[in-house]
């Protein structure tokens, strides 16, 4: 008993090392690719921003003044205002809070659903056959096109533009996931699980899916800069948010009437739009080099 009890403890001890070990030269690996530290100071600046908005905002966003209508940036207007009189710093910025919110939810429900169908068409030939061919269907539709057609059925809501999002991006996380199933299901320690008695499931959920993570991460990433690409365009198009909600998407639609009278109504929520979807490209780039070996130039 004794004896047993010594060899366990070091087990366990050297277990949790290994782990601390390898996230520590993960984090340096990363530390060492500069777009992936590009984009996370890009990413945190636009986070930092959307967290701060009641703070660092002095108007409301909504607030009507016609008396300033199209004022020019200067003075108590960082960024001018709009065809309402609207304060366009504060609208810029909670569309901030607008895009990273639709993001966020688009890669949850997005990632939830590929993972459970990219596991589902790995491990069973019957659903793998109606999945994929779904998958595939989907696949054969531009995710905009898609998400335009989805939106014109279910209607202008923050609500339906994840709805319409999630369908959209789902196909590709699917496939992604699949692929790796189809690979990892095959390897040693998968095989010596399902040899020690393990079911489907659980080879799946424990041993599969954590060794796919990386994968999902870095397409995780993608699928959130296109999110909110995408949602600026329905937006822009006058199917996305309501035209109430400061959008960054919807200040731009605002804007397209005043381009030449009034070129900082296109040129701001442009310009948060680019630093936004190229902060999390970049930052995909570097967890790309830093959990794929295949990519790494160092």
């Amino acid at each position: 008993m004794s004896v047993e009890r010594t060899v366990a403890i070091p087990g366990g001890g050297a277990a949790r090392r290994l782990r601390a070990l390898r996230r520590r030269s993960l984090w340096q690996l990363f530390r060492r690719s500069r777009p992936g530290m590009a984009g996370a100071v890009l990413v945190a600046i636009v986070v930092g921003v959307a967290l701060a908005a009641p703070w660092i905002t002095l108007r409301d966003p909504l607030a009507l003044n016609p008396a300033v209508r199209l004022r020019a940036p200067a003075g108590a207007y960082w960024f001018g205002t709009d065809d309402f009189g609207r304060d366009l710093f504060s609208r810029v910025v909670y569309g901030s809070r607008v895009s990273l919110e639709i993001g966020t939810l688009v890669v949850l429900a997005s990632g939830a659903l590929g993972i459970l169908a990219g596991i589902a068409a790995g491990y069973f030939r019957l659903a793998d056959a109606v999945i994929m061919r779904m998958v595939d269907a989907l696949l054969a539709i531009p995710p905009a096109l898609l998400a335009i057609a989805l939106m014109a059925v279910l209607g202008a809501r923050v609500s339906n533009v994840v709805v319409a999002l999630t369908i959209a991006y789902v196909p590709q996380l699917t496939r992604v996931v699949r692929s790796q199933v189809l690979v990892l299901r095959e390897t040693m320690f998968a095989e010596a699980a399902r040899s020690a008695g393990a079911s489907d499931r659980r080879i799946a959920f424990l041993h599969v899916l954590p060794n796919a993570w990386s994968v999902v991460m870095i397409q995780s990433t993608v699928t959130f800069a296109d999110a909110v690409l995408t949602e600026a365009g329905l937006s822009y198009l006058g199917v996305g948010e309501p035209p109430g909600v400061p959008s960054w998407g919807n200040i731009l639609s605002d804007g397209r009437n005043y381009m030449v009278q009034a070129p900082w109504m296109t040129l701001f929520p442009g310009f948060a739009i680019v630093v936004c979807v190229l902060g999390l490209n970049l930052l995909g780039d570097g967890l790309r080099d830093v959990l794929d070996p295949r990519f790494r130039e160092w």
